[in-house]
């Protein structure tokens, strides 16, 4: 959480909001039956940055991913809920 406040903390509103809305204009999707590796998408339902829709759009472009997501959680999953991001996490890693 330090490391990732200490980022925030460096980022003006600015770059943040032109970050974000230079995102909304990508649209990957059909690239991602593409990938040979393991996938996890982990998803906050609350979230107002990242649709929590997405995983829909993950789980249907590449039905070998796993995805989780968290009914709790907004944006920054592993702040919100950081017990079960890391069980999430290390469960996805020793699966691979």
């Amino acid at each position: 959480p330090e490391l990732l406040t200490g980022d925030m903390n460096q980022t003006t509103l600015a770059s943040f909001f032109n970050s974000i809305s230079s995102l909304k204009d990508v649209d990957l999707s059909d690239r991602l039956n593409n990938l040979t590796i393991p996938v996890l998408g982990i998803y906050g339902m609350g979230d107002n940055i990242v649709s929590p829709k997405q995983a829909n759009v993950l789980q249907e472009a590449l039905p070998t991913a796993k995805v989780k997501t968290y009914q709790e959680a907004k944006h920054f999953v592993m702040l919100d809920s950081p017990s079960s991001f890391i069980e999430t996490l290390k469960n996805f890693l020793t699966d691979v």
